[in-house]
């Protein structure tokens, strides 16, 4: 990877179709290190795209919920 290039991680919905999710907060039993990131803005909780079109633009959310785990423990999931 080139030193000047940095990647992007993005607080993740935990609905990536091709994630292997082995450590994922949604979907595993991970307790101690779970994975809540992607690099796939589809799946960033805080953003959304105001068009859906290949091309749209993605905005952060005004009011971002707080973390995956509030997320997590809404769904009902544990």
């Amino acid at each position: 990877m080139d030193e000047n290039k940095r990647e992007v991680f993005y607080l993740c919905d935990g609905e990536k179709e091709d994630c292997k999710k082995r450590t994922c907060y949604k979907h595993s039993d991970e307790k101690d290190h779970p994975c809540k990131h992607t690099k796939d803005i589809n799946h960033a909780i805080n953003f959304e795209q105001k068009r859906k079109h290949p091309c749209a633009n993605f905005y952060e959310k005004e009011t971002a919920p707080g973390n995956p785990d509030a997320v997590r423990n809404s769904a009902g999931t544990h």
